[in-house]
């Protein structure tokens, strides 16, 4: 069985989360344009969550994908404003979604085995 190392950058681990808020943060700086100055919020709250995910520590890497379950929601809510806006809207979710997959697995994978 595999252990969860910090260092390992593939699907379903946290440094591969943290790329996905990378992405998302990216897609957010495109989305200023469309939905203005207050987008460069979610830039930094991204990058936040990325630099937290990219330490490997688990107690707030739980706290990260749950937030992470939060926004995607929020960014769905979010969908109706144009169809380049829209795009990008879909990239966040799916970077969201790639970025919550990964560091549950990672969580899930990392946990302690029952004695």
């Amino acid at each position: 069985m595999t252990q969860n190392i910090p260092s390992a950058s593939g699907f379903g681990s946290l440094r591969f989360g943290a790329m996905m808020m990378g992405v998302a943060a990216v897609l957010h700086l495109l989305l200023v344009p469309f939905a203005g100055l207050s987008e460069l919020t979610l830039v930094g709250l991204a990058l936040v969550a990325g630099a937290i995910l990219w330490t490997g520590w688990r107690g707030p890497g739980w706290l990260v994908m749950l937030a992470l379950i939060v926004a995607t929601g929020v960014e769905l809510s979010r969908l109706g404003g144009g169809v380049v806006h829209d795009l990008l809207i879909g990239g966040v979710v799916l970077a969201d979604l790639g970025a919550i997959l990964s560091v549950f697995v990672a969580l899930w994978k990392g946990r302690a085995a029952p004695t």
